[in-house]
């Protein structure tokens, strides 16, 4: 089955996706996909990631780029203002900007 639905995804999507008889059981019993585990993990809320996207975008448009300093601060302070001391004193971690950048990268 595994193997059928690979390359019914190939031919639509023209890209590999290589799916494993692990991946497709553990959705069979209700687990979920990674991307939504990853989401659920994340520190921010959808509402909040989006608002995270538009604001840089909105800076520069008025010629105030936004660099991962400036975007770790403002990602700190929404975090803060939703956790208080569920988050770690450090915020979010050094990287989590470059990461953040690449996932959005289509946007940003």
């Amino acid at each position: 089955i595994c193997e059928e639905v690979e390359v019914q995804l190939q031919d639509t999507m023209r890209r590999h996706i290589e799916l494993t008889h692990a991946t497709l059981g553990r959705l069979v019993k209700g687990g979920q996909t990674k991307t939504k585990s990853n989401t659920a993990k994340g520190w921010l809320l959808e509402q909040e990631e989006k608002f995270v996207i538009r604001y840089p975008l909105q800076l520069a448009s008025h010629g105030f780029p936004l660099d991962h300093h400036r975007l770790k601060e403002c990602v700190d302070c929404i975090c803060w203002g939703r956790l208080g001391d569920d988050l770690p004193a450090d915020g979010v971690g050094v990287n989590w900007t470059q990461y953040f950048i690449e996932k959005h990268s289509d946007c940003l």
